[in-house]
């Protein structure tokens, strides 16, 4: 799989600058991060140069002619920081293919980035259409071109386009289909989709992207099955409980059962602990955290960042009122785009909250007696109400923010469904915009492959 990733960011920024309106060619070039496992090879986009209009020597509608010394910088870049270079370029006729211009253009280009850029395994040129469709190319040290297969841009919309053969519809998708036409549904059925967190919450979530079609998931979680459980997560029996069934075999087993040809990947691993897990699910086209804990929903925040992937993070609270009943029943629900937005500078998670979790993940002693000395607050063992109709409610509003966000049908611009704040107890939904940036994130999108890992010591 050879896959090219843009944040919504750099994408607006290609768009603004490959097609200003004069019905010209133009060129940018971009820095771009790797992503490499046995069987998937990346180039997320990292820094984006586009070259002025007025620099280039000739501009017309099939044809343009750039100073080469304008790369000379970014080559050096590249090689310090041991980057990749992707060359993209607009067609404004409609071209849908590499001419026999670019081909030799490609190829006089890359010989001299190979003969500077000495770690890079592969670079990349693609081409913009007018309609905004990115396809492309991918370039190894030989001088080959190999197809690119997948381009995704995480934006307020995510836009997917996909260059391999469409897969086998059945006849229980005819529903999906006449709900979201084929377009989606084979989009649907060519997605990869990570869910962390497989119980009350990621349980449903995964119910519903199964009936989708989603063609593969990649389920994580380390617990088993328990008698508390079975009020709230489908398809999980009082033998699965009596047995400690982890939670992700007994979904896998049932739910392989529904017919979809749902692929199914799953993990007992702790997230803030495997890299190995994390780099599954950075192959991921998008993920789901379902979880209550604030620790793995930074490393999932990170994780999005570094490796382009859109992140969905659900939450819901009911609060009890101490009289065996219910004061308060609410959630959330982020959508984190890779262009420096985080649950942080939401305010969704506290960085001393992640560090106290991290301890006591990692030193239990230090924590149980920094909690004595009073230097922290503990979190306390007390049971959380929890009910599978609110869960259910809120999974379903989460998958829904998902499928418009890879098929708009909402009235209003998907940058103002950013955050969805529900209150069921008080009767209200609030939909809020990106909000501010973190500026800390915003220089670590596209990364990919780097030391420390997402910027975590110990991963």
């Amino acid at each position: 799989m050879k896959q090219l990733r843009i944040s919504g960011k750099d994408y607006a920024e290609l768009v603004n600058h490959l097609y200003p309106g004069d019905d010209n060619e133009a060129i940018a070039f971009a820095l771009c991060g790797n992503f490499r496992t046995s069987s998937f090879d990346g180039l997320l986009v990292h820094e984006v140069h586009c070259l002025p209009h007025e620099l280039c020597k000739i501009r017309e509608n099939g044809h343009i002619n750039w100073p080469p010394e304008f790369l000379e910088p970014i080559m050096l870049k590249a090689e310090e920081k041991g980057l990749s270079i992707l060359k993209i370029h607009s067609h404004p006729n409609g071209y849908s293919q590499f001419s026999e211009t670019d081909d030799e253009c490609d190829l006089k280009i890359f010989r001299s980035v190979f003969g500077w850029v000495q770690e890079s395994k592969f670079h990349a040129s693609a081409v913009m259409l007018p309609d905004g469709q990115i396809f492309g190319r991918f370039i190894d040290e030989e001088l080959n071109f190999i197809a690119i297969d997948k381009v995704i841009v995480a934006g307020d919309t995510i836009k997917i386009w996909r260059y391999n053969s469409d897969c086998e519809l059945k006849d229980q998708d005819r529903r999906n289909l006449q709900a979201f036409g084929e377009r989606t549904v084979q989009l649907l059925k060519s997605m990869k989709v990570g869910v962390i967190g497989c119980s009350g919450t990621g349980s449903i979530v995964v119910e519903q992207l199964v009936r989708l079609g989603v063609g593969t998931i990649v389920m994580v979680d380390p617990e088993a099955v328990e008698g508390v459980n079975l009020n709230r997560i489908p398809n999980t029996f009082e033998e699965d409980a009596v047995s400690r069934r982890k939670k992700v075999d007994v979904l896998k087993e049932r739910l392989t059962k529904v017919g979809f040809g749902t692929k199914f990947i799953t993990s007992y691993d702790n997230i803030c602990e495997s890299r190995a897990i994390l780099k599954e699910l950075a192959t991921c086209d998008t993920f789901f955290g379902c979880l209550d804990a604030q620790e793995p929903r930074y490393v999932l925040n990170q994780l999005s960042t570094y490796y382009i992937v859109p992140y969905f993070d659900v939450g819901v609270e009911l609060k009890a009122d101490g009289n065996n009943g219910i004061s308060k029943v609410y959630g959330a629900i982020h959508f984190i785009q890779p262009k420096g937005s985080s649950l942080h500078s939401r305010e969704a998670i506290s960085m001393d909250k992640v560090s106290d979790e991290s301890m006591k993940r990692q030193n239990p002693e230090m924590y149980e007696r920094q909690v004595k000395e009073k230097y922290i607050k503990g979190a306390g063992n007390v049971d959380s109400p929890a009910v599978i109709s609110v869960n259910m409610q809120l999974s379903a509003m989460t998958v829904n923010e998902f499928l418009n966000k890879i098929d708009p049908f909402k009235s209003v611009d998907n940058d103002l469904n950013a955050i969805v704040r529900v209150s069921i107890s008080d009767n209200f939904f609030l939909f809020e915009g990106d909000g501010d940036s973190d500026e800390y994130l915003l220089k670590s999108v596209g990364k990919g492959d780097r030391k420390p890992f997402i910027g975590i010591m110990g991963l």
